[in-house]
């Protein structure tokens, strides 16, 4: 069985939100195991710059898949990118 750990937000498309400080508006958001494990093994992502603006709803990542898929991840949130997760530039399995 798949964990879901009680303190994330989740959408209906397998995103992930963790409020990190309510009143700075900041936030962490990800992709579900869930999710993971259903695509084929995750070759490279491409993420939003930092200050990038994200829109809900619209594509906010890009995942290289085995198989010469690309698959977009959409935003489950309106704001802008303050920093990104660089470590899963060099391994996309995290």
């Amino acid at each position: 069985m798949l964990e879901c750990p009680e303190h994330l937000l989740y959408s209906v498309t397998h995103t992930w939100v963790q409020i990190i400080d309510d009143e700075a508006n900041l936030a962490r958001v990800g992709i579900t195991h869930h999710l993971q494990e259903e695509l084929p093994e995750i070759l490279s992502v491409d993420l939003p710059m930092d200050g990038d603006e994200l829109e809900i709803d619209n594509p906010c990542m890009h995942l290289h898949l085995e198989g010469d898929t690309i698959t977009e991840v959409c935003s489950p949130l309106t704001g802008r990118a303050v920093s990104i997760n660089r470590d899963v530039l060099d391994n996309p399995d995290l």
